[in-house]
């Protein structure tokens, strides 16, 4: 939990603060998609680590 505090986690924060003002479709697909990559790399670097 704290790792994910430190890595990403402002990040996300930030997301969640400008979802709550975007008023456009638009705006929430980027949004969307930043928050999708975002997951992807934790799950990619949980990966990586168990692989090695």
């Amino acid at each position: 939990m704290v790792e994910h505090a430190l890595d990403g986690g402002s990040l996300r924060r930030s997301s969640l603060a400008t979802m709550r003002v975007a008023p456009t479709k638009q705006g929430q697909k980027i949004l969307d998609l930043i928050y999708s990559v975002t997951q992807s790399e934790a799950a990619f670097d949980d990966d990586r680590g168990h692989a090695l």
